[in-house]
């Protein structure tokens, strides 16, 4: 299947608009950001953006236009009925809906359909997987409500592109945001050094945004070198993205 180039034209500015959130340097902020986009662009209009806790299990939801009484009853009892809780699924793909794990029809015979998702007004899921290193770190849900269209093939070649993006965004700001937490956490100038280097710039385009000298971005590359437990920029650039 073919995409429009209206919807190829959506991609690429999806993943202009993700890149700038990735600068946001604040997990929760570019949670927030990556579903706004989502919706603003796509047409996703309700959602959410889960991390994963120390025994993989969804936690802490960033939500878009989600009904707070239906969240906390997914999370209190629903939940381990979800054909898309990590644990539910027996294929491993980044992007999976419903209809990839059980004929949509059988779906509509399940106690999770009638006893939450038709009570909620809700008809159909999608979710974006993404992980770091080979573990699951985190899962964007997506959802339609009853009065919408279900997901269909298109928005499977959609995300799908947008995967690894969001991937990347997602894995640089964990690592910025554990090295905040850690007692050899970046200095306000590494920050800022961190930010023109996941923008490409040169050592000497880096010092002369800063106003410093070249010198003096090496020193500081050291420090991250460190701190990060890499040798190289290239190392360096490989961690903060995620890939």
């Amino acid at each position: 299947m073919e995409l429009t180039k209206h919807e190829y034209e959506q991609i690429l500015f999806v993943v202009e608009e993700l890149a700038v959130k990735q600068m946001i340097m604040d997990l929760e902020q570019y949670r927030r950001e990556v579903l706004n986009v989502f919706s603003n662009i796509l047409g996703y209009s309700q959602s959410l953006f889960w991390v994963t806790d120390e025994n993989q299990k969804l936690a802490n939801p960033v939500t878009f236009n989600v009904d707070m009484q239906a969240l906390h009853d997914y999370q209190q009892y629903f939940y381990q009925f979800d054909y898309l809780q990590p644990e539910n699924l027996k294929r491993k793909s980044s992007v999976q809906s419903i209809k990839s794990v059980v004929p949509f029809a059988q779906y509509l015979t399940t106690d999770y359909y009638h006893l939450f998702m038709k009570k909620n007004r809700l008809l159909d899921q999608m979710a974006i997987y993404l992980e770091y290193q080979g573990e699951l770190i985190g899962v964007i849900g997506l959802v339609r409500n009853a009065d919408e269209e279900t997901f269909n093939p298109r928005d499977f070649i959609k995300l799908n592109f947008l995967v690894k993006q969001v991937e990347s965004g997602f894995n640089m700001q964990r690592l910025l945001t554990a090295n905040r937490s850690d007692p050899s956490l970046l200095t306000e100038r590494e920050r800022e050094i961190v930010d023109l280097l996941v923008r490409g710039l040169k050592n000497i385009e880096i010092a002369e945004q800063l106003y410093i000298s070249e010198n003096t971005v090496k020193k500081h590359l050291q420090n991250l070198y460190r701190k990060f437990d890499t040798s190289s920029r290239t190392e360096l650039l490989f961690r903060l993205r995620g890939m």
